[in-house]
């Protein structure tokens, strides 16, 4: 009924998360019903895995793909290809999993490293780079966003394409054409499109997904490093495999929030389930209000 995807990026400090999310999903594992896939890298040395996950992993459905790149798109697109032909369902899922706050100043310096040498000096100085760290281009989900960012002639332009306020987000865009491809690839849009991450409920990605998935759910703040409960989540939608993706989106929020019960935080525990099938006309009424 279902083959609920999970793109896990954690090459990055959220390893270890990575690592306690893939044992959560392990307690529920796949069944006829539902199929779990997840694509994992993580600073293990081990490489990147995409899996068909059962509860041990000597059941698992496995390809390993060496030192893929988790920041590149066509890496998020092939996992999916790689999930429906493995484990074709009648609904589909994808869960990005990421840092909602992105890129830190290391990998940024890296890029520009990049992209000086593959183009020549681009205008972008280190102290721009610098200050960009700090802003909103640090919540990109893909290096190449960053990257197509860097090689924008004008400063304006840069400010203008790292923002994901103004709704021209590069990263927002990008995520936006693999979803639709992704729709191509399987023959129907998504039924839940999840970000476990930070800052991800917004209109302008719901705009870009509008299209091809006919929910979303993600934080309006920042989550904290468990993110999502996915034993609890993936039981809910085991023990009634016929449901929809806006009642699991229900679920999504629901469990989210209960498993932060009780917990002291820094900042408000979000979480938002939305249909896209009002988002064309609600993002018109908002044009005519500004």
């Amino acid at each position: 009924k279902w083959t609920f995807m999970v793109y896990m990026a954690g090459f990055n400090n959220l390893s270890d998360f990575a690592t306690k999310d893939l044992k959560e999903m392990r307690k529920v594992g796949s069944s006829e019903d539902v199929k779990l896939a997840t694509f994992i890298k993580r600073q293990d040395g081990r490489g990147a895995q995409q899996l068909i996950v059962a509860k041990r992993p000597a059941g698992d459905v496995k390809k390993n793909l060496g030192n893929a790149d988790s920041g590149k798109p066509q890496t998020m697109l092939d996992f999916i290809r790689w999930a429906h032909q493995n484990a074709p369902a009648e609904r589909y899922a994808i869960v990005v999993w990421n840092h909602g706050s992105g890129w830190r100043p290391d990998d940024l310096d890296d890029l520009y490293d990049v992209v000086r040498r593959s183009n020549g000096d681009t205008g972008v100085t280190p102290r721009e780079l610098a200050l960009r760290s700090n802003q909103k281009i640090a919540r990109s989900l893909f290096g190449t966003t960053v990257q197509r960012v860097l090689e924008l002639g004008d400063p304006q332009l840069r400010g203008i394409a790292s923002d994901d306020g103004t709704g021209h987000s590069l990263d927002t865009i990008e995520l936006g054409r693999v979803l639709e491809k992704a729709h191509e690839e399987i023959g129907r849009p998504f039924d839940l499109l999840g970000m476990d991450a930070c800052l991800m409920s917004t209109l302008e990605v719901a705009y870009q997904a509008r299209a091809n998935a006919l929910n979303v759910v993600g934080s309006e703040e920042l989550e904290p490093g468990d993110g999502w409960p996915y034993t609890a989540i993936l039981q809910g939608l085991a023990a009634r495999p016929r449901m929809d993706g806006a009642r699991l989106g229900e679920i999504v929020v629901k469990r989210y929030i209960q498993s932060y019960a009780g917990k002291r935080r820094m900042w408000p525990v979000t979480q938002c389930a939305t249909t896209t099938e009002g988002i064309k006309p609600f993002s018109t009424a908002l044009d005519e209000l500004s």
